[in-house]
């Protein structure tokens, strides 16, 4: 703590609260520090040694009003220069008196004036001329005392007249019974639509039906949920509400969230197929002919798989190549490589299990199964690989199983974890 030499009193002023501004003058120690009180408030200004700064408050080690900096190590109040300062605070100028508020005067006009007799002229031996009086001005001995007062003129209230009262109306006839009101029993749906976007071919689907998340929790943009859209399965991200459209379809979420569509989470979400009615033989007189060997009717399904690593590929120290690790691709999601084929290249591959493609030196994860061949969504177009035969021409038969919890990269680090010597081996 810095030792200083601390005035006897400061002023705080200009803080915006009456009650803090004061003059504060030295009151002893507290906590081995000085502290001030208020002249008039009875504020303090002491030392926090809990906070190391020096506060205004309404008592010893209280809840500080005005704090200086933190820390502080002066032995002296150190409180913002703004409103704190070591002089008296000034003692405001006066306000002159504006005398013409106090004006006040009586006038004296003597008005009443007092007629003096005319003399009656007495008859004598020698008539006397009697001298007639000459008029005299009273304008100079007249005094008035007057008292002004000011009224309002109340306004003559318009009478009212008495109402007359009706005669009471008996009618003869009188009728009982219940009334029904009817009310809106329903669903008030707003003049809007509810927007998905479909995860493989883009469409947009609007809807004005209910919407509600099979998981609890709200619905945000980009979220991905397998649905029913008029009746027919398909893997959909919400893209929100719109005003400009109104919608004509059913859609229904079954499950999800499985991730969000701009992380490209839509391989997530597995489409279940939807159940076509098969038509039933009709018999015809015509003869059975001989059976033939008919073709094995080819398998409708069509696979997509996810490369585990990136697909982009850098030299080793012995010149060969490899994939980049799994945890650059998990910063760099857009470096994935997708095959779509209607060719399962591991017999008994289940969704989510991972084999490794020696032709390609890859790990692949099949990440999901449709009943037709899917388009890619708009984040993956440039990324995907689309065959009618086996694009994997050589494999491992070794499938790697996913670890409940963790579908996506359990499976993968698994795969590469066992092939990685020989990515570094191979001739």
């Amino acid at each position: 703590m810095i030792v200083e030499t601390c005035f006897s009193a400061y002023c705080i002023t200009n803080t915006g609260y009456y009650s803090y501004d004061d003059n504060y003058y030295s009151g002893g120690t507290h906590n081995g520090q000085l502290y001030w009180t208020g002249n008039t408030n009875g504020l303090f200004i002491y030392y926090s040694s809990g906070n190391t700064q020096w506060c205004l408050s309404s008592a010893l080690n209280g809840t500080c009003l005005l704090t200086g900096k933190s820390p502080c190590v002066s032995t002296c109040p150190d409180l913002c220069d703004a409103y704190f300062n070591s002089n008296m605070c000034l003692t405001p100028t006066p306000t002159p008196t504006n005398n013409c508020n106090v004006l006040d005067f009586n006038a004296m006009f003597d008005c009443d004036v007092t007629l003096t007799a005319t003399p009656t002229p007495t008859p004598s031996v020698t008539p006397t001329i009697t001298p007639t009086p000459s008029s005299t001005s009273y304008c100079s001995i007249t005094g008035v005392d007057a008292t002004i007062n000011s009224y309002s003129p109340t306004p003559t209230p318009t009478p009212t007249p008495t109402p007359t009262s009706s005669r009471t109306v008996v009618r003869p006839d009188r009728f009982e019974a219940d009334v029904t009101f009817n009310t809106i029993n329903d669903e008030i749906l707003c003049p809007n639509s509810i927007q998905f976007q479909d995860c493989y071919n883009g469409d947009m689907y609007y809807t004005t039906s209910t919407i509600t998340n099979p998981t609890p929790g709200d619905i945000t943009e980009f979220m991905v949920f397998e649905g029913l859209v008029n009746g027919e399965y398909k893997c959909i991200s919400y893209v929100g509400v719109n005003l400009d459209v109104i919608g004509i379809k059913k859609i229904t979420l079954l499950s999800g969230p499985y991730g969000f569509f701009n992380l490209g989470d839509c391989v997530t979400c597995v489409q279940s197929v939807s159940a076509t009615p098969t038509p039933t033989p009709t018999k015809t007189p015509t003869p059975t002919p001989t059976p033939t060997p008919s073709a094995t009717t080819p398998n409708t399904n069509w696979f997509k798989f996810k490369s585990c690593s990136p697909s982009n590929l850098i030299n080793n120290s012995s010149g060969y190549e490899r994939p980049l690790t799994e945890e650059f691709a998990v910063t760099n999601p857009g470096s994935y490589s997708y095959i779509v084929q209607p060719v399962l290249p591991v017999s008994n591959l289940a969704l989510y299990e991972v084999f490794y493609d020696i032709t390609n030196n890859t790990c692949w994860q099949l990440v999901a199964i449709t009943s037709y061949q899917p388009t890619p969504p708009l984040n993956e177009a440039n990324k995907t690989i689309t065959v009618n035969n086996n694009y994997f021409t050589s494999v491992n038969n070794t499938i790697y199983q996913t670890v409940v919890g963790d579908i996506t990269q359990t499976a993968c680090q698994a795969c590469n974890s066992a092939n990685w010597d020989y990515f570094y081996n191979r001739s």
